[in-house]
């Protein structure tokens, strides 16, 4: 049967005004290539079936604005493998890279590029050192259709570049979408005689807006990133954006004369139970549904110790799998601190020393847990450790395991009063009610669930759609290990495994060492903006509790330094070794006795 279609916009030509015809099919933002039960049930199969149906209609480049490789349960277990091997069979002409196509590590992307039956594009986004596009992809495209021309550009955000985890920011640099924007197309339209230029994006809407306002030589904006189906005119050009998950397509119709282009229609195409399913795209999905369990026997890693996560003691104390998966948090997302509710950590089990397979990752973490950054003011933190403690000592999901924290509760007094303010350590400093720090946290906690309501309101800084979900920021973390082992060629492009703390602390004791000198820049690239949540692109850092503030060019001096390079390559040693302990970072009282001790240990610690 027949798609649901709706006509967004439509320009009534006479025919003696249209030269050339051009189709355009575009999407965005897959994740998930089987149906849903509830209409609109999207997946892949049914897609291809329209998608086909509107090729049949006159010449037609498809078009993807990014967003594939990751996250879904099938790409947690063949890391985006069946996407590429569907997508394959979409009749792509070019496809922009999205954040999430980068989540399983550069060297994984780089496959699925060399597989893919079409070019993958990104334009403002190179390799520091050799300033080619990251990827080894192109910045454009060309491709000639019906007697037309057409360039196509990828243009994505900085703010979610600065976010990838998988690869560190000092080894990227990144260029304005408009510039180049500006840049390419005028390269297109005048060297290489485009007729018209397409620009594949995949940055939020106020970012597509911009552009579209301050680049009026392109002639079409095909967005990704955003969820939502959008199709707005600005500039007197149209911004697209075609929804989510196979759920939806949009179908242009341009009109190109003598170099300029009008859009003459757009439609959606909505996925529905209606559509017949491709069967070859059936098949192949049904195939992966059936041979995950192959996947589950895959070895992550080794653990050098046993890893605590029977819920009588996760829900109770700070355990070495709680301290395990929110360092890796703390590391992957550059926060100040991390807090992860303990219902999260799923296995109910002592895991034994020895092989580490995909099985049992996905025992410890079987959902697909979204994170986020937040600001939050030392009262909030203060507020949540409160209602992770407030239920204790029952097995309740939402006791706090911790990372860049350090906290003491008394279970003798009541609910809400029983974390001492200045019991509580943020990344080696005692808590100030005022401050604001980078929280690294799940969605699920952001949303109030578990009794969280504190954080509801607080300011979001890094979304969920910029960060892999928890079970891959894991994954990766055991990646790092084994890439640092084989010392591969990836060996820069890696997400870090040193927690900020660490860094952090390293570097205030360099800064304080008189044979390591540091010069003072006044530059206006040096002047301090304070960015919490990405210690890659960090410029200052609060470091001691006596405000020592570092330039972006004294931590650049600071990295080039043997003690650093040498301390670091330790700390990683450590990490590697796949050990994690308890350190104290959760402390039940005892008694009144052992309240004044931890309170005479911070007078102490003052004074030192």
């Amino acid at each position: 049967m027949a798609p649901n279609i709706e006509i967004v916009y439509e320009n009534i030509l006479g025919s003696e005004d249209i030269q050339k015809q051009l189709n355009i099919v575009h999407f965005n933002d897959v994740y998930n290539v089987e149906s849903s039960k509830l209409d609109p049930v999207g997946g892949a199969a049914r897609f291809l079936t329209a998608l086909e149906n509107v090729m049949q209609k006159g010449p037609t480049l498809v078009l993807f604005s990014g967003d594939a490789i990751s996250p879904s349960a099938i790409s947690i277990l063949v890391k985006g493998r069946q996407m590429i091997e569907i997508l394959n069979k979409f009749h792509i002409s070019c496809a922009c890279l999205g954040n999430h196509d980068f989540d399983f590590g550069l060297d994984v992307l780089l496959t699925h590029i060399n597989n893919s039956n079409f070019p993958w594009l990104i334009s403002n986004v190179f390799d520091a050192e050799s300033r080619k596009p990251l990827g080894n992809v192109s910045d454009r495209h060309i491709v000639e259709i019906n007697g037309l021309k057409v360039g196509i550009i990828g243009l994505v955000e900085q703010e979610w570049i600065t976010t990838l985890s998988t690869i560190n920011s000092d080894d990227i640099f990144y260029e304005s979408y408009v510039d180049c924007g500006r840049r390419l197309t005028r390269e297109l339209k005048n060297e290489q005689n485009c007729d018209i230029v397409i620009a594949l994006t995949h940055m939020r809407w106020a970012n597509d807006s911009i552009l579209a306002q301050n680049l009026p030589e392109v002639d079409i904006f095909l967005g990704g990133h955003d969820h939502d189906y959008i199709v707005q005119q600005i500039n007197n050009k149209w911004v697209v954006k075609s929804g989510t998950d196979f759920r939806e397509f949009s179908l242009i119709e341009l009109n190109v004369k003598e170099k300029s282009s009008t859009v003459q229609k757009i439609e959606k195409y909505v996925i529905d139970s209606k559509i017949e399913e491709n069967i070859e795209i059936k098949t192949i999905v049904d195939s992966y549904l059936e041979n995950i369990n192959k996947e589950l026997e895959q070895i992550l890693g080794y653990m050098n110790t046993e890893l605590e996560g029977r819920f009588s003691y996760i829900r109770t104390q700070e355990t070495n799998l709680g301290n395990f998966i929110t360092d890796i948090m703390l590391s992957a997302l550059n926060a100040d601190c991390a807090i992860l509710n303990s219902g999260t950590l799923r296995s109910d089990l002592l895991h034994p020393t020895g092989e580490f397979k995909v099985r049992d990752l996905k025992k410890i973490l079987p959902y697909l847990d979204e994170n986020v950054v937040i600001s939050v003011t030392g009262a909030h933190l203060l507020q949540a450790l409160e209602n992770g403690v407030s239920q204790y000592p029952k097995h309740e999901g939402r006791f706090l395991q911790v990372s860049g924290l350090k906290f003491a509760f008394d279970p003798s007094k009541p609910p809400g009063k029983r974390v001492d303010p200045r019991l509580v350590q943020v990344q080696d400093e005692y808590l100030d009610l005022e401050k604001n720090y980078s929280l690294a946290t799940k969605l699920y906690l952001k949303q109030g669930k578990d009794g969280f309501d504190c954080l509801l309101n607080c300011p979001v800084l890094v979304e969920e759609e910029n960060i892999p979900v928890l079970y891959n920021l894991v994954e990766n973390h055991f990646k790092t290990i084994g890439i640092l082992k084989r010392n591969t060629s990836f060996h820069k492009f890696r997400s870090s495994i040193v927690p900020l703390v660490i860094v952090n602390r390293l570097m205030h004791k360099i800064s304080q060492d008189p044979s390591v000198q540091l010069e003072d820049s006044q530059s206006p690239s040096d002047t301090p903006r304070i960015n919490f949540y990405n210690a890659a692109l960090i410029v200052t850092k609060v470091l001691s509790h006596r405000q020592k503030i570092l330039s972006r060019k004294q931590r650049s001096q600071i990295k080039q330094t043997e003690k650093y390079k040498k301390k670091m390559a330790e700390y990683e040693e450590r990490s590697m070794k796949l050990a994690p302990k308890v350190e104290g970072r959760i402390i039940c009282i005892k008694d009144q006795e052992h309240y004044e001790q931890l309170l005479m240990e911070i007078e102490r610690n003052k004074i030192c």
